[in-house]
């Protein structure tokens, strides 16, 4: 990828009956809008050239190859894109990535990472274009998709079971500090109390004298 994406929080989900935060790729990852974006832009001629949104120029990790990556279907991208290719139907559900995250252990419980990879289109010296591709069309080759949809449910056990754990923890601890709060300001309140009473019998004691 020659670079590393940015997972961003976007929502509170459930996941296996237990509360998680989902992080996501999105789609701005490849905005180009964005001037730390902009950074990844190769130099042609002294200029920084970017390819459409929602495509990453990953070339120079392939020896030049002119490659790019994007989301499946061109999920999130320019739609210019779109019209290139026949068949081509992006959904949120089917080609975003997301990873679960638990909130107290910080454990990945779910997720899927999917990335497509695509080829641009270059004239080549007497080498004659045949059909409709055209010279820079972005040509979809391959895309993949890594991630965990079930686990066994040993496993979600242990998640429950440390979930509840980490709450029931929490819990004690959050009630262990309140009653030292409590105790410790009543005896402040005692200590002070005390004092003022022994500062008032040395001051009648003076006072008689």
């Amino acid at each position: 990828m020659c670079r590393n994406l940015p997972f961003r929080f976007t929502e509170q989900v459930t996941t296996y009956g237990i509360p998680s935060l989902r992080y996501k790729f999105t789609p701005d990852a490849f905005n180009y809008s964005d001037t730390q974006n902009k950074c990844f832009c190769p130099k042609i001629d002294g200029s920084r050239v970017c390819p459409p949104a929602g495509l990453f120029n990953i070339s120079a990790c392939n020896y030049g190859s002119p490659l790019l990556s994007s989301f499946p279907h061109f999920y999130g991208a320019d739609k210019s894109l779109l019209k290139q290719i026949d068949g081509l139907n992006p959904r949120q559900e089917d080609h975003e990535s997301y990873v679960d995250i638990h909130p107290r252990i910080a454990v990945p419980m779910a997720g899927w990472s999917r990335l497509q990879m695509n080829l641009e289109v270059r004239r080549a010296i007497a080498v004659p274009f045949l059909g409709k591709l055209k010279d820079g069309m972005i040509l979809p080759l391959i895309w993949m998709e890594i991630g965990v949809d079930e686990v066994p449910e040993s496993i979600v056990e242990v998640l429950q079971s440390a979930h509840f754990t980490a709450t029931n923890v929490e819990m004690a601890l959050q009630w262990c500090s309140l009653i030292a709060m409590m105790l410790s300001l009543s005896a402040l309140v005692t200590c002070l109390w005390k004092y003022r009473v022994q500062q008032d019998e040395i001051f009648r004691k003076k006072s008689s004298g």
